[in-house]
């Protein structure tokens, strides 16, 4: 059986993934909060080596785990917001792919999810520490994908745009709603999210 290993499986966007994930066949292992605080490099490192020592190397790993948005600007975010921000996106994805990609076989998945706002001229304000966070997220899979292409191993980014669940539920109906409007009027979904991570199985 094909296996996958997920951070933040659990929530608006990672239960859509995981349900897909479980729809092609996949065992999920999702490293959610009941399971281990992804803030907590020992206690990750720890978890990601005994799944590799149990259940050997997955043939997906996607990094979803995200910090709830402090809807403050970066220059009243606290220094702890910060470090929890980069430790949840950036540090926790380092240690996935330490511990992972050296083991995975040849035309292995691994996956970044981070946000449309890096793309424009103005990335969205007043969310703390979360833009800094994805790019340096971006950055990190830019470098992991020159390193292990060559080796078959698949390095993606997917960069959703505003949805209007999950992170985002905490503002008022009508402004989500009026964020998440594509042009046609459409609006994303977390099953969207989902359909583009099928797209790269």
């Amino acid at each position: 059986m094909k296996t996958a290993v997920v951070t933040g499986g659990s929530g608006y966007v990672g239960s859509a993934v995981t349900q897909m994930l479980r729809t092609h066949g996949f065992d999920v292992f999702n490293i959610g909060r009941e399971i281990c605080d992804v803030r907590d490099a020992t206690a990750l490192t720890q978890i990601t080596e005994k799944i590799l020592e149990e259940r050997g190397a997955p043939d997906c790993v996607i990094h979803m785990a995200s910090m709830a948005t402090t809807r403050k600007a970066l220059e009243d975010t606290t220094e702890k917001e910060v470090a929890d921000e980069f430790a949840v996106t950036v540090t926790a994805a380092e240690i996935l792919a330490n511990t992972f990609l050296p083991h995975m076989k040849h035309g292995s998945l691994f996956l970044g999810i981070t946000t449309a706002s890096l793309d424009k001229a103005e990335p969205e304000k007043n969310i703390g520490a979360y833009i800094p966070a994805k790019q340096k997220l971006r950055e990190l899979l830019s470098a992991l994908r020159e390193q292990w292409s060559e080796k078959g191993i698949r390095v993606y980014e997917i960069a959703p745009p505003f949805l209007p669940g999950g992170l985002n539920k905490n503002l008022p109906e009508g402004v989500r709603n009026l964020l998440a409007r594509r042009t046609d009027g459409t609006v994303p979904t977390a099953e969207d999210v989902a359909r583009e991570i099928e797209a790269l199985m």
